[in-house]
C-alpha cells in the first residue's frame, strides 16, 4: 500500500533527523477487535480526549498507542480498548487529525520516558 509505505518512510526520515534511539513501527491495518485483543508487550494507550496523563515508563518500554479514525473511536472500542487492558491517555485539548496525532504520541512516549529515566 502506497500510503502505509510513505508513513513509514515519514518514520524513517524523522528518526534520522532528531537522532532518536528508538523508531515507530508502521504496520499494515488490521481489524481492531484483532489488535486490541491480541497480547502486547509494555505500555498500551488509547489515546482519548477524556483520558489522563501517562505514568512514567522506563526508556525500553514498548508502547503500543491506538490512534482512532478521523472522528475519533466509538464507544464500543473505546470500551474494548479499556477491557483489554489500554489505558486512556489525553494528548491534548483538542482532537487531532490521525497524523498528527501518532506524532503527538511519539513525542509524548519519549517525554514520559525521559521523564521516567530522569525522575
Amino acid at each position: 500500500d502506497v500510503h502505509l509505505e510513505k508513513l513509514a518512510r515519514r518514520a524513517r526520515e524523522a528518526v534520522k533527523q532528531s537522532g532518536a534511539l528508538w523508531a515507530p513501527r508502521v504496520l499494515p491495518p488490521v481489524p481492531f477487535a484483532s489488535f486490541v485483543d491480541a497480547p502486547r508487550p509494555g505500555a498500551r494507550w488509547i489515546l482519548d480526549a477524556a483520558g489522563r496523563s501517562p505514568k512514567g515508563l522506563d526508556g525500553a518500554d514498548t508502547v503500543t498507542a491506538l490512534v482512532g479514525p478521523e472522528g475519533g473511536f466509538t464507544e464500543a472500542e473505546r470500551a474494548q480498548a479499556v477491557q483489554a487492558g489500554y489505558q486512556p491517555v489525553r494528548i491534548g485539548p483538542h482532537t487531532l487529525r490521525f497524523e498528527t496525532a501518532a506524532v503527538a504520541a511519539a513525542a509524548l512516549i519519549q517525554s514520559v520516558r525521559e521523564r521516567g529515566a530522569n525522575g
